[in-house]
């Protein structure tokens, strides 16, 4: 689950699911990471990680 580019994932759900939270770390400067950028680096890792 992707949470919105404005305000993340709620923080109920998050809280309900700490064992399975990813954060993407990001500059203090910047806002927010495009979804569609988010869900490629996510991506990304799975596949470095699986030896793809």
């Amino acid at each position: 689950m992707f949470g919105r580019e404005s305000t993340g994932i709620d923080k109920e759900i998050l809280k309900n699911n700490l064992d399975n939270c990813l954060r993407i770390p990001m500059v203090s400067a910047m806002r927010s990471i495009n979804l569609a950028n988010s869900v490629c680096v996510i991506g990304f890792e799975v596949m470095r990680q699986l030896n793809w």
